[in-house]
C-alpha cells in the first residue's frame, strides 16, 4: 500500500511516483548527482493515460484508476472507472469518478475515437441480452449477425455459446470436444443434407457458382465442403467412394 501526504497527496508504493486528488501525476527527479531534487508532473493523454516506468519497463496506466484507488472506495468486483459529469478523459479529479460496472463505459467514447485506439473496451452483456442472444443461435442466425445486433464483439458471443462465459444461464449442452463440428457449429453455412444435395448438382455438371446460389452460400464455400477441407469428419466417416465427390 501506498501512503496518503496531506489528504491531498498519494505516494505508489515502491515507485517515485505520486497522485493528487486533482487527477495529476508526478514523478520524483534527485537530479544530477542528487543535487537538484524535485517533482516534476508527467502528461496525461487524451484518453487519460500516463507512461510510467514499472520494472523498468514503460507502461501505460489509467489516471482514473490510480485515483480511484488512492482516494475512492474500494473497487468492487466486475467494475471499471467512469468519468462523470464531466465526460472529459483527462478530467481525472476524485469529485469527477466513479465505479461502475464493466462495459457500461467509454463505448465509442469521441475521445478514444480521435486518439484513434483500435482497441475501445468491449460492452458485456446483460443475462437478458445473453439468453436473446442464445435464443438467436438456436435458430440459425449467425455469431457475426448476433454481434452486430448487440454491438459487441464476435468472441463475446463465442464465448457465451461455447460456455466459456455466461455459465449461470440456462443454456443447450455444448457439443463434446474442443470445437463444434458441422451443424452444431453456430457460423455454418451448410448441412450434411446440402452436402449431399452440392454433390448431387457437381455431378450432373453445375458450376460451383450456381451451386452456391442455390445453397445460399458462396462458391468457395462449397468447394471446400465437397474437397473435404472442411465438414473432414463427413469423409472420414464415409466409406471409400461413396463421399462427396472431390471438386478437381
Amino acid at each position: 500500500m501506498g501512503t496518503v501526504d496531506d489528504d491531498f497527496w498519494y505516494m505508489l508504493p515502491d515507485r517515485p511516483y505520486r497522485v493528487g486528488r486533482d487527477g495529476s501525476v508526478w514523478r520524483f527527479f534527485r537530479g544530477r548527482g542528487g543535487k537538484n531534487p524535485r517533482w516534476k508532473p508527467l502528461k496525461v493523454d487524451k484518453v487519460g493515460r500516463v507512461t510510467l516506468c514499472v520494472y523498468n519497463e514503460p507502461a501505460e496506466v489509467s489516471v482514473a484508476q490510480l485515483v480511484l484507488e488512492a482516494f475512492g472506495p474500494p473497487q468492487p468486483p466486475g467494475h471499471e472507472p467512469r468519468h462523470y459529469p464531466d465526460p472529459d478523459l483527462r478530467n481525472n479529479a476524485i469529485e469527477n469518478l466513479r465505479w461502475v460496472p464493466d462495459g457500461t463505459n467509454l463505448i465509442d467514447h469521441p475521445a478514444l475515437v480521435e486518439a484513434g485506439k483500435k482497441r475501445i473496451p468491449h460492452r458485456a452483456l446483460t443475462d437478458d441480452e445473453a439468453l436473446e442472444a442464445i435464443r438467436l443461435a438456436s435458430a440459425g442466425e449467425t455469431i457475426i449477425s448476433i454481434a452486430a445486433r448487440f454491438g459487441v464483439a464476435k468472441p463475446t458471443i463465442e464465448g457465451m455459446l461455447y460456455h466459456k462465459t455466461y455459465r449461470h444461464l440456462e443454456q443447450p449442452p455444448p457439443t463434446s470436444g474442443r470445437y463444434r463440428r458441422g451443424q452444431a457449429h453456430y457460423a455454418a453455412a451448410l448441412t450434411p443434407e446440402k452436402i449431399e444435395e452440392a454433390a448431387r448438382l457437381r455431378k450432373a455438371g453445375r458450376t460451383l457458382e450456381e451451386i452456391g446460389a442455390v445453397l445460399g452460400c458462396k462458391a468457395n464455400t462449397v468447394s471446400r465442403a465437397l474437397n473435404g477441407v472442411t465438414w473432414k469428419h463427413l469423409h472420414r466417416s464415409s466409406d471409400a467412394g461413396s463421399g462427396p465427390p472431390d471438386d478437381r
